[in-house]
């Protein structure tokens, strides 16, 4: 990745001061071999997301004397 900045007017202050950003990406030449142990660690986050919420969700006992949700 290669990302490319230039600004007409380079002092402090908020707003656009006519600059130009170049932003540049291109693959990776070489693609490493990864071990059984990363495989299966990918295999174990992609399950855990397919239902992302289920690992969010929590139960609270209810302190003032009204039902607990």
């Amino acid at each position: 990745m290669r990302l490319y900045r230039h600004v007409d007017d380079p002092g402090p202050g908020v707003g656009d001061r006519g600059g130009m950003h170049l932003i540049q990406l291109w693959p990776a030449p070489v693609h490493l071999d990864i071990s059984e142990a990363d495989r299966q660690a990918r295999a174990d986050y992609t399950e855990d997301m397919t239902d992302p919420a289920a690992n969010c969700t929590a139960a609270y006992a209810c302190t003032d004397g009204g039902e607990a949700n």
